[in-house]
């Protein structure tokens, strides 16, 4: 049996390629994008792997689900929150 899976990419504010880790703009909603993922290989069974990515502003958060039949499983998310570092100092000469 072959199956194939085609799907798009679903994003909102037209930043569909734009960078998930690039800061958005104060007030600007949620940018998030959903990206589901078929892989097939001869020597192996397919896998599925589906990632949702997304930022707010300074936040950053991910989740994903990846399965390979019944053999490997994995879950997955993340958050990371971006803030400015200025190191000060003095030098001499």
């Amino acid at each position: 049996m072959l199956a194939t899976v085609c799907a798009a990419a679903h994003a909102i504010e037209d930043r569909a390629d734009a960078e998930p880790n690039k800061p958005v703009a104060p007030g600007q909603t949620i940018v998030r994008k959903l990206t589901p993922s078929l892989y097939r290989e001869t020597a192996a069974r397919s896998a599925f792997d589906l990632n949702l990515r997304g930022n707010r502003e300074q936040d950053t958060f991910r989740a994903g689900q990846y399965r390979r039949g019944s053999e490997f499983q994995q879950t997955r998310a993340g958050y990371e929150r971006q803030f400015g570092l200025t190191l000060g100092g003095y030098c001499s000469a």
